[in-house]
């Protein structure tokens, strides 16, 4: 753009110069015709000479000597200050006068295009120097320019450079004061904050906490304080912890989970002697209201069921506590549960109290003590007495993370607090939850890191981010894996082509065709020397302390610091679970322990790690479950087989069943899923129907006609 101008504004002057009129009467005609030779020195005496008698003309010629770098006379000021005379003058004279110029080929419109030039020339120097000085100089001198807007930024882009370099709060905080307009200031107010945090905090004691909090009370980064005091004070989980943290610290935002921490430790056994001393030791209790409801409602597990086309609630027992009245039901859930009346949703007590009246069109179970809920297709966030604490803007809304919901507005991902405060515009591809202060997203394919007031401290240059703790994670780069921290330093250098997820505090890397393991810091503990496995993600991990591989025709044994174990030949092994491996010899699976004695004789076609002291096998195209002595307690006859935290879940042609650790059938294989919806109670799906098994009476207590 500057080119084009500038090639415009000289061609202007140059017809200016040819509009000359052949006589030479006088002193300024002379230092035009001298101009137009590029006779520098006699044009500038021509019209300095000139300037009382014809000061509009001799300003012309002197702002144009004065505008040219080809003489020694270049100097922009000089231009500006002849061109303005020329300007006012020329707005002075009479038509007569104008006439007279005209013959010189000055106008009012030559003046403005010479006044541009001017202000273009004067810009390029500005700019060319990269000094803020010159700039503020330009921007105090030349204000009537229209390049100042461009001049400002750039200024503005310089010195917010410099303090980016600097990277202190001081640095930021002068910006953001010399450059109040600038539109960098928002980004060095976040960057003010961030470092004045940390920089109060450098030392990440529970004092130094607090001193923040005092000193900066509305910083942005209070909660980040008051989350880091928390954490602190309470870094055991201990009841003694959190008993001390909320009597030092009522005040903190975390007080209340705290609180509640504290309730749930005193109360792990349910009975009327703790529960009194509860309450004569905690008579602040915060939720006092709720005890006495809590106390008889706590254990009770209540079931949504159908009667007539209507939804009530059963006990474990089978036995009806909340009549059928409800066009639908949702499971409890912190002690509430979404129910329609009206096609609308509400929420009741265990007691079937109403307590969020029926408005919702749509309603997600509590968690955190928070719900989403929807309202003419928008989603919002509620907390348990119904009220709005994220407004209905939101095409999509996810569960609370650290404070922080992901949404999605117009098609884009952004975030939002549980304040109803937008910490980013939403504008990402997607939007990850929060995990220690930060979130993973994704822009154009690439993936990058923010933190919780909406800063991006690691830029969108990754294919793949995934955090793993510590406040690290591993990402991918141009096909290579490396190890950062959230604030975007690489600890481990990207030249690997695969890092796993950890196991036992332990990830395989691969390099070169060789595979090695680092620690949970990013730090190397056993070097890539060992031959890459065809399949690493699926066998290369730590279990009970111990890798299993194949290598040279036989299975290595190592530890996490890469020393080989001792163990007898085999073709294969899986990996180490309750002291036993699978292992094949002769085509066939059996178990050994970890000196590679055989437990369990190999006969088995296939053979997975035990689980529950059970462990599936395959006879033939079949798969069964053995014990760990070797017994079938679940003969060879299902198509898959998982065994859960509660049991054994089966698969056939036919449909998903449900069998205990002992082996007794609980639910025939004739359902198109099983869900767990407590900790004993199992609801099995079959043509949009639903069963209930007690799993504590291994018995079906509901099933829907």
């Amino acid at each position: 753009m500057f080119v084009t101008v500038m090639k415009c504004c000289i061609i202007n002057l140059l017809t200016l110069l040819m509009m000359l009129p052949p006589a030479i009467t006088s002193g300024q005609d002379k230092g035009f015709q001298r101009l137009s030779v590029h006779d520098y020195f006699q044009a500038k005496a021509y019209f300095e000479k000139s300037f009382k008698k014809k000061p509009v003309g001799s300003s012309v010629g002197l702002s144009i000597i004065f505008s040219r770098n080809n003489n020694p006379f270049f100097n922009t000021d000089s231009a500006r200050k002849y061109i303005l005379i020329a300007d006012s003058l020329y707005a002075e004279i009479n038509e007569k006068m104008r006439t007279r110029l005209l013959k010189s080929g000055i106008d009012a419109d030559s003046i403005s295009n010479l006044k541009s030039l001017i202000c273009l020339v004067a810009f390029k120097q500005a700019i060319a120097s990269s000094s803020i000085d010159s700039l503020n100089h330009y921007l105090s001198e030349f204000r009537f320019c229209k390049e100042c807007s461009l001049a400002t930024d750039y200024r503005n882009k310089i010195a917010f450079d410099q303090v980016r370099k600097q990277n202190t709060s001081q640095a930021y905080l002068s910006f953001i004061k010399t450059y109040p307009e600038a539109k960098e200031t928002r980004e060095a107010e976040s960057l003010y904050q961030q470092q004045l945090f940390e920089e109060q905090t450098t030392d990440h004691t529970v004092s130094s906490f607090i001193q923040f909090l005092t000193d900066y009370p509305d910083s942005p980064y209070k909660q980040d304080a008051e989350k880091a005091v928390y954490n602190l004070m309470t870094q055991n989980h201990t009841l003694n912890e959190y008993r001390a943290f909320v009597r030092k610290y009522p005040q903190n935002y975390y007080s209340s989970e705290a609180w509640r921490h504290l309730y749930s430790l005193y109360m792990q056994h349910y009975d009327k002697e703790i529960f009194d001393r509860f309450r004569t030791e905690f008579p602040d209790y915060p939720y006092m209201d709720e005890l006495e409801e809590d106390y008889k409602l706590q254990k009770l597990v209540l079931l949504p069921f159908e009667q007539n086309d209507e939804y009530g609630y059963i006990n474990e027992d089978g036995k009806v506590i909340i009549k059928p009245q409800y066009q639908d039901a949702s499971l409890f859930s912190e002690g509430l549960a979404f129910v329609m009346k009206n096609n609308q949703y509400g929420s009741i007590s265990k007691s079937a109290t109403q307590v969020i009246p029926f408005q919702y069109d749509d309603a997600e179970p509590f968690v955190s003590n928070t719900a989403i809920v929807a309202k003419v297709g928008m989603y919002g966030l509620i907390n348990r007495v119904g009220d709005t604490l994220i407004p209905f803007e939101y095409d999509e809304l996810g569960s609370p993370s650290e404070q922080i919901c992901a949404g999605i507005k117009g098609g884009m991902s952004g975030y939002v607090t549980i304040e109803g405060k937008e910490i980013t515009d939403f504008r990402f591809d997607l939007a990850g939850d929060f995990k220690d202060g930060h979130a993973i997203i994704r822009e154009n394919e690439k993936a990058g890191i923010l933190n919780r007031i909406g800063r991006l401290t690691v830029p969108f240059i990754y294919d793949d981010i995934f955090q793993i703790g510590n406040s690290l994670a591993r990402a991918k780069k141009d096909g290579y894996w490396g190890i950062i921290n959230l604030n975007g330093d690489i600890l481990l250098p990207f030249e690997f082509s695969y890092l796993s997820s950890f196991s036992e505090n332990r990830a395989l890397i691969v390099r070169n065709n060789k595979m090695g393991f680092i620690n949970q810091f990013g730090e190397l503990v056993i070097s890539p020397v060992i031959p890459a496995q065809s399949n690493p993600a699926g066998r290369m991990q730590f279990h009970e302390g111990i890798v299993t591989f194949r290598q040279d025709h036989k299975v290595v044994l190592i530890d996490t610091s890469g020393n080989k174990l001792s163990f007898p030949r085999f073709e294969d092994a899986g990996f180490f679970s309750e002291g036993l491996v699978a292992v094949r010899r002769n085509g066939k699976w059996g178990y050994a322990n970890r000196s590679g004695k055989l437990n369990i004789q190999p006969r088995f076609d296939a053979a997975t790690a035990f689980f529950h002291h059970l462990a599936v096998v395959k006879l033939k195209k079949n798969f069964g479950v053995i014990d760990s002595a070797g017994n079938l307690i679940i003969a060879a006859q299902f198509k898959r087989i998982e065994i859960t935290n509660s049991g054994i879940e089966v698969t056939t042609e036919e449909g998903i069943g449900f069998y205990s650790f002992k082996g007794k059938k609980l639910l025939e294989p004739e359902y198109q899923k099983i869900t767990h919806v407590s900790d004993f109670i199992l609801a099995g799906y079959k043509d949009e129907k639903i069963t209930y098994l007690n799993l504590k009476t291994e018995k079906i207590i509901y099933s829907e006609p």
